[in-house]
């Protein structure tokens, strides 16, 4: 059985690894940003410019992606593992007391075997989910970047200005996209998949600890 409490922090240690992944983009962006030359007066040459950009952004991205879900994996394979002990601790006490032997997880090919399935269906579940910030950064990116320059080819605001401006807004965060076209920052979609894994797993490990005990 998990509390509440230790359900709302299970997916802490996920979290940080896709906070560093979300701080890494946004100052590539703001790199990006900042070597755009916003003085062009032909805004077709500055279009081309920022689609140049947009495009080695994309690819940055996906190779950060990579790189933090290889990170991650190992992360959420451990919450996993931990989760599912102290799921099945409250229980096992009560079948020992009852005169039963529960087996321990990873003696039983029962419990390996949810807890693998649904740690490779999660762990790919982050993956997917967190690829699609490669093409919502590289949208806002765009945006970003076309914002600033009228900004400036108006005369609202300077140079400096309009950065800073473009830069406060990034600070709203990445976002991941949904096959349902809904959005979510990079942070809350993991954690509410990490939950979700777990509560999931843990409660399936305890229906089939259940079944054992029956045997």
């Amino acid at each position: 059985m998990l509390t509440p409490d230790y359900l709302k922090n299970v997916a802490n240690d996920a979290v940080n690894v896709y906070a560093k992944l979300e701080d890494s983009i946004i100052k590539d962006i703001v790199r990006r940003l900042k070597n755009t030359d916003f003085e062009m007066t032909e805004s077709a040459r500055f279009q081309i410019q920022v689609a140049q950009e947009a495009g080695m952004l994309y690819d940055d991205i996906i190779e950060k992606v990579a790189k933090y879900s290889g990170l991650s994996e190992k992360v959420v394979k451990k919450t996993f593992e931990t989760s599912a002990i102290e799921a099945l601790k409250f229980d096992d006490n009560i079948y020992k007391k009852a005169g039963l032997n529960p087996i321990p997880i990873k003696q039983s090919k029962t419990m390996l075997n949810l807890l693998t399935n649904t740690l490779n269906k999660t762990n790919g579940s982050l993956y997917n989910l967190t690829l699609t910030t490669a093409s919502t950064s590289q949208q806002k990116f765009i945006e970003v970047c076309d914002d600033t320059y009228m900004q400036i080819a108006s005369g609202a605001f300077d140079y400096n200005s309009a950065i800073r401006k473009a830069i406060k807004t990034l600070g709203e965060g990445i976002q991941v996209q949904y096959d349902s076209g809904y959005r979510l920052n990079i942070k809350s979609a993991v954690k509410r998949a990490v939950m979700t894994g777990v509560n999931q797993t843990c409660l399936k490990m305890q229906e089939a600890r259940a079944d054992e005990m029956r045997l």
